[in-house]
């Protein structure tokens, strides 16, 4: 999960979910297979567009939801983080 303050106003809804074209599958990866999610389910949550005292006059606060497999996954999280850097970063 991500908290974010953002230099920006974003006009999207309160709440939004941008499903996995494959639902079944990405709660399987996550649940079953403990896997990561090549095309995970996504929330995010835009508060500051119902409540504007949650972020300054021009800003948002957005919260971001994404499931992913818990710790007995094996999952190098180090690692991971250093590829989406590198994706990120390119």
């Amino acid at each position: 999960m991500l908290y974010l303050g953002l230099d920006r106003v974003y006009d999207v809804p309160h709440h939004n979910v941008v499903f996995a074209k494959d639902y079944r599958r990405n709660v399987e990866e996550v649940a079953k297979s403990y896997a990561l999610s090549q095309d995970p389910t996504v929330y995010f949550q835009n508060a500051s567009v119902t409540d504007p005292s949650l972020a300054p006059a021009g800003h948002s606060a957005i919260y971001i939801l994404s499931p992913v497999p818990n710790n007995i996954s094996g999952i190098l999280w180090t690692d991971e983080r250093i590829t989406a850097q590198l994706i990120l970063e390119s």
